[in-house]
């Protein structure tokens, strides 16, 4: 049985994302807690398929990384489908169907350009149920955040004094 997360969950995640290798000791005494709950709460979470631990690359370490947005638009009744076959390209990171001016959107961290004319114009277009795609660059990145809303609704943690 799937749970969702609760505060406590949302508070011992907000710990990781800062550093996802602290210790769980580390974070029970930060929240004032037993190491053995925090253990406990990050099986289930893990069990529960709530959350997953990946490593990320930095992009900084390419010479010229290209990164950015594509839009993506389905034919009617294909959006499942498309959807599935992108988030098989190894060169997206992120897939998602929307609301607004596209029914996709995908990002993309690419090591040159010419990695993006291949994914626009060869890998893309073959896909069943693609109407059209619109590519934009990332220029400069100002902010990036991998924290997603939801935990910002368990409030800030506060350090056990």
């Amino acid at each position: 049985m799937k749970r969702n997360l609760d505060k406590l969950d949302k508070q011992i995640l907000g710990c990781l994302y800062e550093d996802v290798r602290v210790s769980n000791r580390k974070v029970a005494g930060m929240l004032n807690i037993t190491e053995a709950t925090v253990r406990a709460r990050i099986r289930r979470m893990k069990n529960d398929r709530l959350v997953r631990f990946t490593a990320a690359l930095d992009t900084k370490i390419f010479a010229n990384p290209v990164g950015g947005f594509i839009g993506v638009n389905t034919h009617d009744g294909c959006l499942r489908a498309v959807c599935t076959q992108l988030a098989a390209l190894p060169e997206l990171n992120f897939v998602a169907a929307m609301l607004g001016r596209y029914d996709i959107i995908c990002t993309f961290n690419l090591q040159s350009s010419l990695e993006l004319r291949d994914l626009l114009e060869r890998k893309i277009p073959i896909i069943e149920g693609v109407r059209n795609t619109e590519a934009v660059q990332t220029l400069q990145v100002y902010k990036f955040d991998r924290h997603w809303s939801v935990l910002e609704t368990a409030g800030p943690i506060q350090p056990a004094r």
